[in-house]
C-alpha cells in the first residue's frame, strides 16, 4: 500500500510540475514506429504507473489513450494539461461502449491508440489465463482489436526505481499470422501475460497490495456468516456451491434471486474485510449494503453447480466502496450487478 501511495504522490508532483528522470529500455521500438505514418497500438498494465509513460515520453504524433472516467475534476483537468505536452488525447470509458468505436476508427484511420490490457472495464468478456501463481482475468477487447486490424503492438511498463527516476520499459508483441482473429488474439494476449509476469517483482513498489490466500482463508473462517445463511466464500477462495437444505435462500433446487444478491455482498463483504484488517491494520467493522444496481441474471444457479464470483473494485471514496459483481458457473456468466457499500464509523 505504501509502494502505490507513492505512485499517487508522484502523479501530483507531475502536476505540480516537479521532472522525473526517465531511464528507457525498448525506446527505438516506439521512436520507430512513430516516424512511419501507420498505425500501432500500445498495451499498458497496472504493473508500476503506466500513466506516468504519457507524462515523460514525448511523442511525434498525436496518441489516443483510452483513460478511466470516473477521477475527479481536478484530476481530469490535470491530466489533459500533461497529456496536451506530449500530444495526447484522452478517451474516457464510456457504458455505451462508444469509446471502443473511436479507437476502432483511429487505427483505421493510421493513428497511435494506447490502452491497459490488464482491467476488463466491466466488461465481461474475458480471457482467463495463468498470471503470478493464480489465474486472472484479462479483457479480450484491446487483443481482438490488433488482431482484426492486424497493427504492430507495444507494450509499456514505468517502473518506479528511486525517488526521482522510472525506467521505462517497451516490448514488442509479434502478431500471430495464422488461426482465426479469436485465435490470433488469444495468443495475443498469453504473449502479453509473459511479458507482464517478470514485471510483476520489478514492479513491486507499484502493486496496490496482494492477498496473502492464507490469510483470506483465515479470515473467512473466522469472519463468515454462519449456516443457513452462509453464501459467500467456501471450499476455495472465489468459489460457492450451493446446496439443498443448507441455504436458506434456497427455492425448488435453486438459488433464489435474492440469494445471488446476498451471495455478491458477502463477497464484496470479504475483500473490503480483509483490507481493513491486514493492509489498513484496523479492527473488523460491520458494513452495510447501500446500493443494488444494474442486476442482470441470465438464469439461477442449481443446487451442486459451483459459482466462481469475481469482484472488480470500482471507487472507494471514504468508507463507501463501489463495486461491479460478476457471478460465473464455468464459462457462463450467470449473472452480474454493481454495489456500493459502506463501513461504520467507530
Amino acid at each position: 500500500m505504501y509502494g502505490m501511495g507513492k505512485l499517487v504522490m508522484d502523479r501530483f508532483s507531475a502536476y505540480a510540475g516537479k521532472r522525473f528522470r526517465m531511464s528507457a529500455e525498448g525506446r527505438e521500438l516506439f521512436e520507430n514506429l512513430a516516424a512511419e505514418p501507420g498505425a500501432f497500438m500500445m498495451l499498458g498494465s497496472h504493473l508500476g504507473h503506466f500513466e506516468m509513460v504519457g507524462y515523460m515520453m514525448p511523442s511525434p504524433r498525436p496518441i489516443k489513450v483510452l483513460v478511466y472516467a470516473g477521477e475527479t475534476a481536478t484530476v481530469m483537468q490535470n491530466r489533459s494539461r500533461m497529456f496536451a505536452a506530449t500530444q495526447i488525447e484522452m478517451v474516457p470509458v464510456k457504458e455505451d461502449l462508444s469509446h471502443l468505436f473511436i479507437l476502432n476508427n483511429a487505427l483505421a484511420d493510421g493513428e497511435i491508440v494506447s490502452l491497459p490490457a490488464d482491467r476488463p472495464f466491466g466488461s465481461h468478456k474475458v480471457f482467463r489465463l495463468p498470471f503470478l501463481g493464480a489465474d486472472a482475468n484479462f479483457p479480450q477487447g484491446p487483443f481482438i482489436l490488433a488482431a482484426q486490424r492486424e497493427v504492430p503492438v507495444l507494450v509499456a511498463f514505468a517502473i518506479k526505481e528511486n525517488r526521482s527516476t522510472y525506467h521505462i520499459v517497451m516490448r514488442r508483441l509479434e502478431i500471430p499470422q495464422e488461426g482465426t482473429s479469436a485465435q490470433r488474439a488469444k495468443a495475443l494476449a498469453v504473449s502479453y501475460v509473459s511479458i507482464c509476469s517478470p514485471m510483476g517483482n520489478a514492479a513491486k513498489e507499484g502493486v496496490a497490495y496482494a492477498f496473502d490466500f492464507r490469510q483470506v482463508i483465515a479470515f473467512v473462517e473466522k469472519h463468515r456468516q454462519e449456516a443457513p445463511f452462509a453464501l459467500g466464500i467456501a471450499d476455495n477462495i472465489g468459489y460457492f456451491t450451493p446446496e439443498e437444505g443448507k441455504n436458506l435462500l434456497m427455492e425448488d433446487g435453486c438459488l433464489s434471486a435474492a440469494g445471488l444478491m446476498e451471495h455478491m455482498a458477502q463477497c464484496s463483504a470479504v475483500r473490503v474485510g480483509y483490507y481493513n484488517k491486514f493492509i489498513l491494520k484496523l479492527p473488523v467493522k460491520i458494513g452495510y449494503i447501500g446500493q443494488f444496481r444494474k442486476l442482470k441474471i441470465a438464469r439461477l444457479p442449481k443446487a451442486g453447480e459451483t459459482l466462481e464470483t469475481t469482484i472488480y473494485l470500482k471507487e472507494e471514496v471514504y468508507n463507501i466502496t463501489m463495486v461491479d459483481a460478476e457471478v460465473r458457473i464455468g464459462d457462463e456468466v450467470i449473472a452480474t450487478a454493481s454495489l456500493k457499500s459502506a463501513v461504520k464509523d467507530d
